[in-house]
């Protein structure tokens, strides 16, 4: 469940927030900061995606001082294979290239039919995660999209080799967090399991925003 998706960093002793230990505040975690527990605490209360199978991924140590990492996927049922994975980090000091101390970091990987692609496929999905990503200082958001052929051999004479082509998202962006307020960390897990529900829901990758 996400209720206990968060990782400290290897540096630190790695319990899970939530654990016995960490609740009764043994070990290393006494000073963790309130706006973290606070981000964890919004985890354990957003609302699954049925769709999607959620699992808690490490965040490695060198990212920040302290991170979310959940991995999303559409599961064996899907009809669309989409699967990403999202990270929300915190640093103890302010980075000037994240113009505050959290910042998320997120993976999307799908399959195309090859009449899909064209040279606007990466502008169309680009223009589907701005939309999708609300919650962020403005200018914040970067990321790339690529768009992959790939063509698998078989060592038998009468197979022929199959084509296919898949799409890759990377994106970060600074939530959008007021001096003062709490992180909704469930919310930017959310808004990234949205994208990942439009490529689901339409295939063509372009007016899939249902608000």
């Amino acid at each position: 469940m996400a209720a206990e998706i968060y990782t400290f960093p290897a540096t630190m002793s790695m319990r899970t927030a939530g654990s016995t230990d960490a609740r009764s505040g043994a070990g290393s975690h006494d000073d963790v900061p309130k706006p973290v527990e606070d981000a964890v605490q919004s985890v354990r209360d957003m609302v699954l995606r049925d769709a999607f199978e959620y699992r808690e991924i490490p965040v490695p140590a060198s990212l920040a001082d302290y991170g979310i990492g959940v991995e999303i996927s559409s599961g064996e049922r899907a009809s669309t294979a989409v699967s990403g994975w999202i990270m929300v980090l915190y640093s103890h000091r302010m980075r000037s290239g994240w113009r505050s101390r959290w910042r998320c970091v997120a993976f999307a990987s799908w399959a195309l039919r090859r009449e899909q692609h064209n040279s606007l496929t990466p502008s169309l999905y680009w223009t589907d995660i701005e939309r999708l990503l609300v919650d962020r200082l403005p200018g914040s958001l970067m990321g790339t999209v690529s768009v992959n052929h790939n063509t698998s051999f078989e060592s038998s004479d009468d197979v022929e080799p199959v084509a296919s082509v898949s799409c890759e998202a990377r994106a970060s962006w600074t939530p959008d967090v007021r001096d003062g307020s709490i992180l909704d960390a469930g919310r930017q897990i959310d808004m990234w399991a949205l994208f990942l529900t439009s490529l689901m829901e339409n295939e063509e990758g372009s007016d899939i925003f249902r608000g």
